[in-house]
């Protein structure tokens, strides 16, 4: 960082070996932040929807930092790869970090285990024939 005298400094953000998730990392400011986070020696993990500009991104930021990077393509918005990402949190984290992913993934299990139950118990019961006849 060049401060006003001119003098440059560098900065450590104490990163090292700290877990990243990134979104959106194939462009933009996606990409730049995944790019900065390994070069401060983050584990990155970068997450897009396009395969192709990820790996790109990927291989460029390897050349770049030295560092591995784990290429997920996807919408992170989706609760499987909502899981996949607490997975990579539960491999690389420590700590709270572990522990949250951890409640992550129960969380989401449960939740997909539950709507998958309660609709099948719901349309077992609208599709018994006594129940058959509800006028409308």
């Amino acid at each position: 960082i060049t401060a006003f005298g001119g003098i440059t400094r560098a900065m450590d953000l104490e990163l090292t070996d700290k877990v990243a998730i990134v979104g959106g990392a194939s462009k933009g400011l996606g990409r730049a932040c995944a790019e900065v986070l390994a070069q401060e020696g983050c584990r990155v993990a970068i997450c897009s929807r396009s395969r192709d500009d990820l790996e790109k991104a990927a291989k460029d930021i390897r050349g770049a930092t030295g560092r591995d990077v784990l290429v997920f393509a996807g919408d992170l918005d989706r609760p499987e790869t909502t899981l996949v990402a607490a997975l990579v949190l539960m491999k690389y984290g420590s700590g709270p970090v572990r522990g949250f992913a951890v409640a992550l993934a129960i969380g989401l299990l449960a939740s997909m285990f539950t709507s998958i139950v309660v609709t099948r118990v719901i349309m077992e019961f609208f599709t018994r024939r006594d129940t058959a006849r509800l006028s409308v």
